[in-house]
């Protein structure tokens, strides 16, 4: 019976050390284990039985036979109890170990405030209570306690919270405070009420004023955070307001309010384009009307202050389809008109009007061969920056279309096998399009800087039967004034 005793209070020195600090806790632990180790010395005395006192087995009698039997079932269980209580106190230490977390015990004098996890939590809560003291800026005479730290083995759950520790502080204040509820404006502190009922009740008042009710789901809210805050706070009346000054507070914030709006709208009508090969190119003509129709759009609007600043979709339904618009567009291209024949002693006029400059020759430049001529305005090629390209003779738009290295380009047709290219010509600037018949000095667009260009400048060609020759050839201004 001794080592069940024995067991039971060394269970009952377990449970009581696991609840105690870590000092205690240790000292706990030795004191268990020198009992354990009396114990075991005990169980090898009771073992070790002097020969002289032992008794023939055939003089036994039969009560010393039965203690005999207890005794060698002490000495098993003692065999294997020992060593599993033994593995039970590792576990147990283990486990009361890892449930352990070091802590900052803050005190003010005798009084315990809290654990903190770290300093900057415990000064968290210290920041939010100097904020309460202070009450937006008022002048208050209440100071915080001094503390003093101390690290500490505390269980995982035992942190102060930083609101606890907080209220802890405030109420070690040196000067009258009061329980109280905070009234913050996207986190600025606008007064404290004598409840939180009493705060919220005059913030929702202002609401409910400025709530209509209009719309489906209509509903009405601050466009700032609202916060309350509970605790104490500074008895004075900087810090606690009347419900006529938390009114003014309130009604000093935007109110929102978002509901959901129901409008018919027209739906725009689409057009139809029909080719028609009885109209020419570039002409269209309409063979019905379009109608718009009407949409039944749903939306959440969103007002600040009465005024509209956000609005969401949320369905749109056709209550009456639009009639789209029908218009033949022309296909036809007529023949080709007929154009003189020119020859080699054809005259063409200068290509830009203004400009008489020969920038870059019919000739071989940076290592291959240049097949125009690149006309611009004498040393300051820039200046000739939207000047007017002009038709060199009478002729037939071919291309009017873009190109990598020409950038904007025109090509007309003179006829005989002779065209002319205006090359690098200014975006959106064409003022013909291909199947128009032009005639020698008609304007066809503005000198650019489109494609592989420099600077602004016209790339003049000229090509007979496909052959690129030299423009010079056929210029009348640069044979007869000498440019």
């Amino acid at each position: 019976m001794w080592l069940g005793g024995r067991v039971l209070r060394f269970f009952g020195a377990v449970q009581a050390a696991l609840g105690k600090p870590v000092a205690a806790f240790r000292s706990a632990v030795r004191r268990l284990l020198r009992s354990l180790a009396e114990a075991l010395r005990e169980a090898a005395s009771r073992r070790e039985i002097p020969d002289d006192r032992r008794v023939p087995s055939d003089r036994r009698s039969p009560s010393a036979g039965g203690k005999q039997g207890k005794a060698a079932e002490s000495r098993r269980i003692s065999l294997w109890a020992i060593p599993a209580l033994a593995a039970l106190i590792a576990v147990l230490t283990a486990i009361h170990f890892a449930s352990l977390r070091t802590a900052l015990r803050v005190e003010a004098g005798n009084t315990l405030i809290g654990y903190a996890a770290s300093e900057s939590d415990y000064l968290a809560a210290r920041s939010a209570a100097e904020a309460r003291i202070r009450c937006g800026g008022a002048d208050y005479d209440g100071t915080l306690p001094d503390v003093t730290y101390r690290v500490e083995q505390i269980r995982v759950n035992g942190y102060t919270s930083q609101e606890q520790m907080t209220d802890r502080l405030l109420a070690n204040v040196n000067g009258a405070m009061t329980q109280a509820c905070g009234v913050y404006v996207d986190g600025r502190f606008v007064g404290a009420a004598r409840s939180e009922a009493e705060a919220e009740s005059v913030f929702r008042g202002v609401l409910a004023a400025a709530d209509t009710g209009d719309g489906i789901g209509s509903s009405c809210y601050f466009g700032e955070t609202v916060s309350y805050v509970p605790g104490l706070y500074p008895d004075s009346p900087d810090c606690l307001k009347s419900k006529a000054q938390l009114r003014e507070a309130a009604e000093a914030l935007t109110v929102m309010t978002s509901r959901t709006e129901t409008v018919n709208e027209p739906a725009p009508f689409s057009v139809v384009e029909i080719p028609s090969r009885t109209l020419s190119v570039n002409t269209a003509r309409t063979i019905l009307e379009g109608e718009n129709g009407v949409d039944q759009v749903t939306r959440v609007v969103t007002y600040a202050d009465g005024s509209a600043v956000s609005s969401r979709e949320v369905s749109r339904v056709n209550v009456v389809r639009p009639i789209s618009m029908r218009r033949l567009v022309g296909t036809k291209v007529f023949g080709m008109p007929v154009v003189q024949p020119v020859s080699s002693g054809t005259q063409l006029l200068w290509p830009v009007d203004g400009a008489y400059n020969i920038n870059s020759d019919y000739a071989y430049r940076w290592g291959k061969f240049h097949y125009g001529l690149d006309i611009g305005v004498g040393s300051a090629p820039g200046t000739s920056l939207g000047m007017n390209v002009l038709a060199a003779a009478d002729g037939v738009v071919e291309l009017a279309t873009t190109h990598s290295s020409y950038g904007y380009y025109i090509i007309l047709d003179h006829g005989n096998g002779m065209e002319t290219v205006y090359g690098h010509l200014l975006e959106d600037s064409f003022k013909v399009r291909p199947g128009e018949t032009v005639v020698a000095g008609q304007p066809i667009a503005r000198v650019g800087q489109t494609g592989y260009a420099t600077g602004p400048h016209l790339h003049f060609e000229v090509r007979v039967n496909g052959n690129k020759v030299d423009p010079k050839l056929f210029l009348q201004q640069y044979r007869g004034i000498g440019y």
